[in-house]
């Protein structure tokens, strides 16, 4: 092996008359951090020098070791999988700097990821040469893999929460299905510390005569403009959806009997349908509501228990003559208003 240079300067910076012997040289290759080598810039690749630092990223003791393991040529360095990939960044046609990423297996048979920086030079009598540098970056690509990772976990979250948004949005109105409704609902009543709560069933008063007189589009558009007037009108937390067909539901945690529940039924009932109209031409005035209201004093209650009072009440609504409220409560009768 030999050293790349003896230093050019002397003590008192005279060029002419260098004073620093080469072992010096020599010490100070081998004592800057990581690996340090040439090699002919041929096919094969041939070591020229190595510094101690490349000795230790290999696990060798001695060169000898060191030229035992590799063969003494740079490919003999690169783990037999990285060496195509390896080949393209390190063509001297194209690449006069290069910088990779690549492993190496050392005389233990661990695996150990390095970062090449790597330099091609011609010398004065025509020889081509690579001067490279060498960083053990092993600890750097282990994190980065573990990053990854926990992005992709991240991204499949994502996806996964994307698809169960699709599955419980309503596809026309984009309120919560039924099955989504169930989820919140739930959700929210586990949660509540027994508070109150009020489940609110709205039913679009001869909604098949509308499809039947003007057309599914326009019946499309009363969905639609319903949906919009029940967010509108209720809170950000509470839940506004649509169990199918023509009718919606709102669910409203903290709100139980007394007048904020009748003022919020008169504000859900009072919509005007947008311009009164469902097309250039067609004039179907603003649909009425029927609505039924249950109401639990405490969150012991369950969706099915609420959903089944609501129903009952709704009904009473329809059967006195639809455009009208009827409320109740657990344990009580019914409340037509």
């Amino acid at each position: 092996m030999t050293v790349f240079h003896t230093p050019a300067i002397g003590a008192n910076g005279d060029a002419s008359c260098p004073e620093v012997p080469a072992e010096v040289s020599l010490e100070f290759l081998d004592r800057i951090p990581g690996g340090i080598f040439r090699y002919r810039a041929d096919d094969g690749a041939e070591l020229d020098f190595v510094n101690r630092g490349l000795l230790e990223l290999f696990g060798c003791h001695t060169y000898e070791q060191f030229v035992e393991l590799t063969g003494n040529s740079f490919w003999g360095m690169v783990h037999p999988c990285d060496r195509e990939r390896v080949r393209v960044a390190c063509d001297p046609e194209t690449v006069q700097d290069d910088r990779v990423r690549y492993r190496v297996v050392r005389r233990d048979g661990h695996v150990r990821w390095v970062e090449d920086h790597g330099r091609h030079v011609v010398d004065s009598e025509g020889t081509p040469w690579y001067y490279v540098t060498l960083l053990d970056v092993t600890e750097t690509v282990r994190l980065q893999e573990e990053l990854d990772a926990a992005n992709e976990r991240l991204e499949a979250v994502a996806m996964l929460d994307s698809y169960q948004q699709q599955a419980e949005e309503d596809g026309l109105t984009r309120v919560p299905n039924r099955s989504g409704i169930r989820r919140r609902v739930a959700e929210l009543l586990e949660g509540a510390g027994g508070r109150p709560c009020t489940f609110f069933m709205i039913d679009v008063d001869d909604f098949k005569a509308i499809n039947d007189t003007f057309g599914h589009p326009a019946g499309d558009g009363v969905l639609k403009a319903l949906a919009r007037h029940l967010r509108n009108t209720v809170r950000h937390d509470d839940v506004v959806g649509r169990m199918g067909g023509d009718e919606f539901v709102v669910f409203c945690m903290g709100l139980g009997e007394g007048p904020a529940r009748e003022a919020l039924a008169a504000r859900l009932r009072g919509w005007h349908f947008p311009h009164g109209r469902a097309g250039d031409d067609i004039d179907l005035g603003t649909p009425t509501l029927s609505m039924g209201v249950a109401s639990s004093a405490d969150s012991s209650v369950t969706l099915d228990d609420l959903y089944a009072l609501a129903d009952a009440a709704l009904y009473r609504s329809k059967e006195a003559g639809k455009d009208r409220v009827t409320f109740t409560s657990v344990g009580e009768g019914l409340d037509p208003a």
